[in-house]
């Protein structure tokens, strides 16, 4: 709403300012000069102020002469060329070149995907293509749009306001008779919790008496009507699979159940639906649980496992003098009988490249626990005596220090360690971090608060330095070689675009800040941002723009354009 008021002196552009951003019937408020009208005003301005100090725009990551300027009172961000934007209280799409292609008329709009978009006019629902034609009309309640095995769904409430799925093109695949439909999903990327297992349905009967669905859910009753009643859970080619009647969350299917009949729909994908079906409900009579066909090799854990494991690839322990143990490898010595303790040690690289798996299938006895899944195991030897050890290769090439140095994360490139300094006086522990490779050469000391390894092989730092100003936060990329690539402390922030290699944002100030300094300044406040191209181990500026918030997994990479927030 926009607002007017009287006996008071507020600017007139803030009233057009208002209402161009949220638009709606004028709303006239009449106050006196008395203190607790003012504190009211005060109040009431503040909660306009913040639905309406921020504005939207896009910086193009390609050209520079196609930067929109934030002149949108919300938007999202840009997907398949097109973005949703807000603009006199009515939200259109836009291309790259910033022209309206589908007009500004819907109270609402969300980003395209797979040539579609959803769109609300008053309480209602529907679906537009890219040329703002209605493929799916306004009718519903609500629409969640819905991937399943490559195709594109949207879970939907009709008038009824109960919950079904329809298709792309609006046809009912599932019909509104549930009050929740709840996808078995991990996280935003879709990685489902069940492979085989999608979603499931609540049903839950709704009594009369106290209104209709949507009533008693628009009263804030939604939330019972996930507890009580039938579940249901369905397979990827919506199927039901079996159902339950239930009186609390404890009685809904457990995790054990339903990972015991993902793991049977797994290994029985050519079985028909009654037959599943039929297997599932025993299964479910039963305390036990399906024990699925083994897909991967397992890499023992434990001790005794990892020597008979050793024993079959060929490598052995062996004893010396005065109980010492080495390492031979078809009588061919490869650790000498020196140490007092020897061990077996294994990290996971995950989805490592060509050339890696070439070297730690030679060096370190890699081979691939779980190739469809990209997890390659890497083993080695852990050799040394009470004080200290160190880390061999399985050719006996020394990596790395044990003594007070822990591997931690994983890359095709070498790994990352943790440096631990423990100070005897205050019984406190402290933290660096450092990176090695695989040949045992330390690419970078442990000087790091932290080292982020990134897809391509550049190594992202943030180290802590004591200056005159304070304590502050030092940003730095290398190469795989340990060459700076952005030098520390040039820039207060960098993160990488995922999906688009070299391609990088920073935050940049004329006056580096303090860790105190940041800590202070407030989250929302306006920032100097860089778009950062590396090429040729070098990086250039190709853009500089001001904005409070910039949404790095924002940028659609069709149209190279990416948004961000402005406080005004």
């Amino acid at each position: 709403m926009w607002i007017s008021i009287t006996a008071i002196n507020v600017k007139a552009d803030m009233e057009l300012f208002v209402h161009k951003c949220i638009g709606s019937k004028p709303v006239v408020i009449k106050l006196t000069k008395t203190v607790a009208h003012t504190l009211l005003l005060t109040v009431l301005i503040q909660t306009v102020a913040a639905q309406t100090e921020y504005t939207y725009g896009f910086v193009s990551i390609r050209n520079r002469n196609q930067h929109i300027a934030p002149e949108y009172c919300a938007a999202g961000v840009f997907s398949e060329g097109l973005a949703a934007v807000k603009r006199d209280g009515k939200w259109g799409f836009i291309n790259a070149d910033n022209k309206a292609v589908i007009g500004f008329q819907y109270d609402y709009a969300r980003s395209f995907k797979a040539g579609q978009a959803i769109v609300q006019q008053g309480d209602f629902f529907g679906v537009v293509n890219r040329e703002g034609k209605l493929v799916i009309p306004i009718r519903y309640y609500d629409l969640v749009p819905y991937e399943l095995a490559g195709k594109h769904y949207y879970i939907a409430r009709d008038s009824t306001f109960f919950q079904g799925i329809i298709d792309a093109a609006g046809e009912k695949v599932l019909p509104h008779r549930y009050t929740f439909i709840v996808p078995l999903e991990a996280n935003l990327a879709l990685r489902r919790l069940y492979g085989n297992i999608p979603f499931y349905t609540m049903y839950s009967e709704i009594d009369p008496a106290k209104g209709s669905f949507y009533q008693q859910f628009s009263e804030g009753f939604g939330g019972l009507f996930s507890e009580t009643g039938r579940q249901d859970i369905y397979d990827v080619q919506f199927n039901k699979l079996a159902s339950k009647n239930v009186a609390s969350y404890a009685e809904h299917f457990s995790a054990s159940e339903l990972t015991s009949i993902n793991d049977y729909l797994e290994d029985h994908k050519t079985v028909d639906i009654a037959q599943k079906r039929e297997y599932i409900g025993r299964l479910l009579d039963t305390p036990e649980l399906y024990k699925p066909k083994p897909i991967r090799e397992r890499i023992p854990t434990s001790e005794e496992e990892l020597n008979t494991y050793m024993v079959r690839m060929g490598y052995e322990k062996f004893s010396g003098r005065a109980g010492k143990t080495g390492v031979k490898r078809e009588n061919k010595i490869i650790l000498p009988a020196k140490f007092d303790i020897l061990k077996w040690w294994g990290m996971a690289v995950f989805s490592p490249s060509e050339e890696a798996v070439s070297y730690l299938q030679e060096h370190y006895a890699g081979r691939y626990a779980d190739r469809e899944a990209g997890v390659f195991a890497v083993l080695g030897i852990a050799a040394g005596n009470r004080e200290n050890g160190a880390l061999y290769t399985m050719k006996g090439k020394k990596v790395m220090e044990l003594e007070h140095n822990v591997p931690e994360h994983t890359h095709s490139t070498g790994f990352t360690y943790r440096k631990i300094e423990r100070d005897t006086a205050s019984k406190r522990s402290a933290y660096t971090f450092g990176f090695v490779n695989w040949e045992g050469q330390h690419i970078l000391p442990p000087n790091y608060a932290r080292i982020r390894v990134l897809d391509d092989g550049h190594l992202l730092t943030k180290r802590k330095a004591e200056t005159e100003g304070g304590l502050e936060e030092h940003f730095g990329l290398y190469n795989a070689s340990g060459e700076a690539i952005i030098p520390e402390g040039v820039f207060s922030a960098i993160e990488p675009f995922a999906g688009s290699s070299g391609l990088y944002l920073a935050e940049w100030h004329e006056t580096y800040p303090s860790i105190t300094g940041r800590l202070r300044a407030k989250a929302a406040e306006n920032k100097r941002f860089a778009l950062i191209k590396i090429e040729e181990e070098a990086y250039s500026v190709i853009s500089l723009f001001t904005a409070s918030t910039v949404y790095i997994s924002g940028l659609d990479v069709e149209s190279g354009m990416l948004q961000y927030k402005k406080r005004r």
